[in-house]
């Protein structure tokens, strides 16, 4: 799976991602004047990293952001188009092995939903394929330790 670095071309697909996301008491529907100034953001980066990922047609993104050795996983979405198609778990698979080359330690989640997020949180690691959780780097909801256990 390919990661690469949203552009302006990518506004399109970044809102029709966001498509199905739930609308909450905090959070509207995803406008397309956020998901430029998101794209803005994340071109300068001046805030959290977004990457698109691509197999090799574009099939999600995730957002995170990164602190030394700590990495907050704040969003993965998958197209609605191709979702159930294990195109997450690659996701997770291909951010672990990024985050691992850049000195990452541990993967927190923050509050996000989702079928993948909701497994991680739930302690189902093992459900999630090769390079998850156990087997990758500790993905956690909450702040720990990295030598935290599982």
């Amino acid at each position: 799976m390919n990661l690469r670095a949203p552009t302006m071309l990518d506004h399109a697909f970044i809102l029709e991602c966001y498509e199905q996301w739930p609308v909450t008491e905090t959070q509207g529907p995803i406008t397309p004047y956020e998901v430029k100034l998101w794209i803005d953001r994340w071109m300068n980066r001046t805030d959290e990293v977004c990457l698109i990922a691509e197999i090799p047609a574009k099939v999600g993104l995730v957002t995170w952001r990164q602190n030394l050795f700590v990495a907050v996983i704040d969003n993965i979405v998958i197209h609605p188009g191709v979702q159930g198609r294990g195109y997450g778990k690659r996701l997770m698979v291909a951010l672990q092995e990024r985050l691992v080359g850049a000195g990452v330690v541990v993967a927190e989640f923050d509050a996000i939903p989702g079928r993948v997020a909701d497994m991680v949180v739930a302690g189902r690691f093992e459900r999630l394929g090769e390079g998850i959780g156990k087997s990758g780097l500790p993905i956690v909801k909450g702040r720990v330790m990295a030598d935290t256990e599982i």
